[in-house]
């Protein structure tokens, strides 16, 4: 029986960009069949990891997101998973569900990763695995095609992961929790969801406002709302009447009764003006004085 050869070519040392890690996950497909049809169960398991991996870091450096470590590609798959969801069930249950399906496929994978160390899977596993990762990366391969949607962060948990896909786990490590409110704010919104390589930034470290010499790049908006001008909150609007009410200034020693009686008290001399009812609010009503 003839063996399979490999047919795409192993990128060049120090090529690691989207394109690369395409090549790499391609190539360990490959590699994948040809360990199956080897009979050898410890190879065939790393390489479903191998393709499985590079595939997400192919979606990782497409955004600009950090993918070096097993956390970090944790990370991308779940914001991947959140990513879908955000427009889909309105039901809790179901959201959670299709947001967790990215890592369940990461889970299944990183088992083979497992596998090659312990040899505690059997070629049943191995081969369901094989084709878990040809489910998960063609989703990943379609995710690639277009560029990435709005993303709103909806909890701290948002938050946190995307920290650490923007800057890092060390340098995350140096962020107080202030300053990361600041840069990633509870409920802000980022229209090219959050992704570097396609114009969001980070607000600078000195300063929220400061201009951008190379014109304004994307950063993440805040909810939309009716925020307060700056300098002061705003104003409450009054209710309809309240604009020409006289403000009572009680002074001290005073009470309320003798404030109200002097108030309503008519001029010496004058007949006092008959109540208006309900129909009587108009200011064309005549009223006679003796």
């Amino acid at each position: 029986m003839t063996q399979k050869t490999l047919e795409t070519p192993l990128p060049a040392v120090g090529e690691n960009d989207e394109k690369a890690h395409v090549q790499m996950s391609d190539r360990f497909k490959e590699h994948t069949a040809i360990e199956i049809e080897k009979k050898n169960r410890l190879q065939a398991s790393e390489k479903v990891w191998g393709a499985v991996s590079h595939a997400l870091k192919a979606v990782a450096e497409q955004r600009g997101w950090q993918s070096d470590t097993h956390s970090a590609l944790y990370d991308v798959a779940r914001q991947l998973g959140r990513e879908r969801v955000r427009a889909t069930s309105r039901r809790q249950r179901t959201r959670l569900n299709k947001a967790g399906a990215f890592v369940k496929h990461l889970e299944v994978a990183n088992g083979m990763h497992d596998n090659f160390y312990e040899n505690q899977r059997d070629w049943p596993d191995i081969l369901d695995a094989r084709d878990d990762a040809q489910v998960f990366i063609t989703q990943l391969d379609a995710i690639r095609d277009k560029p990435p949607g709005a993303f709103r962060i909806g909890d701290d948990a948002d938050q946190r992961r995307l920290g650490r896909l923007l800057l890092g786990v060390e340098r995350m490590k140096e962020v107080s929790e202030a300053d990361l409110n600041r840069m990633l704010p509870l409920r802000s919104v980022s229209d090219v969801g959050f992704s570097p390589n396609f114009g969001f930034r980070l607000p600078d470290s000195s300063s929220d406002n400061q201009d951008d010499d190379n014109g304004a790049a994307p950063v993440a908006r805040p909810r939309p709302g009716n925020p307060p001008p700056a300098g002061g909150q705003a104003k409450p609007t009054p209710k309809s009447g309240q604009g020409t009410t006289p403000k009572v200034d009680l002074k001290p020693g005073k009470q309320l009764g003798q404030d109200a009686a002097a108030a309503t008290t008519p001029p010496k001399g004058r007949r006092p003006r008959r109540s208006q009812g309900k129909d009587e609010q108009s200011t064309n009503v005549n009223i006679r004085f003796g």
